[in-house]
């Protein structure tokens, strides 16, 4: 998971609104980017364990605290991939398809 984790974190760091990357932010970051791969990308592709990780982080979050994050991940595949929506669930989905790993 850690792997993932600090893909996500990469996107998310990238210029952007101002958005701590602390433990919390990196977290948020990540599960907006679990949401961003289940909304366009086939879901099947992600290892389950990253679905409930995700959850648990958004469900522990309010609206207000996420869409900062959604925002900035929507921003950053739209710079990295353009309109190739394929090519940002293969990237993602090669991190993704593996179980998350404690270290």
């Amino acid at each position: 998971m850690r792997k993932a984790i600090l893909i996500m974190a990469a996107l998310a760091a990238a210029s952007g609104p101002a958005i701590a990357q602390d433990a919390t932010a990196t977290n948020l970051s990540g599960a907006a980017t679990v949401e961003w791969f289940v909304a366009h990308c086939d879901a099947k592709a992600m290892n389950g364990l990253y679905f409930m990780w995700a959850t648990i982080v958004v469900n522990g979050a309010g609206q207000a605290e996420m869409d900062p994050y959604r925002q900035h991940i929507r921003d950053q595949m739209a710079q990295k991939f353009g309109s190739n929506t394929g090519a940002a669930c293969d990237a993602l989905a090669a991190g993704f398809s593996k179980p998350p790993t404690a270290n």
